[in-house]
């Protein structure tokens, strides 16, 4: 069974199901408004940015051997290093 991401809200029901494959870590932006889904470490690289609004995939990216993910301030933009 391929593992997905799902968002609980306050109440613990299922709010939203998100697309399923190899992701091990979440980072939603400062606002809250964007949320990245990465596959870091001993998983293959694989980004996906959501706009959690609208509940639509903005961005699939390919980031092979990164290991540090962290938004700006601006909310809006990201910076990814490999260590």
């Amino acid at each position: 069974m391929p593992s997905k991401a799902t968002v609980f809200n306050s109440k613990c029901d299922i709010a939203w199901e998100l697309s399923s494959g190899a992701k091990n870590v979440a980072y939603y932006s400062f606002d809250g408004i964007h949320l990245a889904l990465c596959g870091f470490g001993n998983v293959a690289g694989n980004m996906e940015i959501w706009n959690m609004k609208d509940r639509k995939r903005i961005s699939q990216i390919d980031a092979l051997d990164t290991t540090h993910f962290q938004w700006c301030y601006d909310n809006f933009h990201f910076v990814t290093a490999t260590t």
